[in-house]
């Protein structure tokens, strides 16, 4: 399956359409190159990495995220116990 289709199946999963700079973020990190993402507040970073799971298709991928805000980071955590993915704070 190409990087393409996985991150189509993890947009239709989440019932959304990436932008552009998301769908770069993404790949980048499914074509196993370290990424680093900075875009505006409100633009959808959190679905560059919440995405993830779905697109890699693995049982049990281990993606970590590091975030100087606990208030964000226990945003993040709530949303994110909302769906398939288990995460930690």
């Amino acid at each position: 399956m190409d990087l393409d289709t996985k991150i189509d199946d993890a947009a239709t999963y989440f019932g959304i359409t990436f932008k552009e700079k998301q769908r770069q973020a993404i790949k980048y990190f499914l074509s196993g190159k370290d990424t680093f993402v900075i875009l505006p507040t409100g633009f959808g970073k959190s679905l560059c990495y919440q995405c993830l799971p779905i697109a890699i298709g693995s049982e049990s991928p281990i993606i970590i995220v590091v975030c100087p805000l606990i208030t964000l980071i226990k945003d993040q955590v709530q949303k994110c116990k909302f769906s398939i993915i288990l995460c930690f704070d």
